[in-house]
């Protein structure tokens, strides 16, 4: 009897925190961070470097193209920039469509 109630009640617990962590992902946007370049004045060069992180088991697009990730959700791609100012958007979004966006802008020198 004693054995019983206690498996009922680990499988309880196990079943609430499942809920609790799926739930966040319904609930709140994905998490991102641009670790390099928040604000960047560029001269004489094409490309700019963009790290960062997100859930690893987000949709992760820069300027509309999907990147990959690795096993924790870290990412770098190079982006090429024209001359002026340029606006990088990059944008992640979890399997129920909550998405987070960060711009960063590039200022070229020609």
């Amino acid at each position: 009897m004693y054995t019983r109630w206690l498996f009922l009640s680990l499988l309880t617990i196990l079943f609430s925190s499942y809920v609790i962590v799926q739930s966040r992902a319904f609930l709140f946007r994905p998490s991102l961070v641009v670790f390099s370049p928040r604000l960047v004045h560029v001269k004489g060069i094409n490309e700019v470097k963009l790290r960062g992180k997100a859930d690893p088991v987000s949709q992760v697009e820069i300027n509309g193209e999907a990147i990959s990730l690795d096993r924790e959700g870290n990412f770098a791609q190079t982006v090429r920039v024209s001359p002026g100012v340029s606006r990088i958007l990059i944008s992640a979004k979890n399997r129920f469509g909550k998405e987070q966006d960060i711009t960063i802008t590039v200022v070229k020198d020609q």
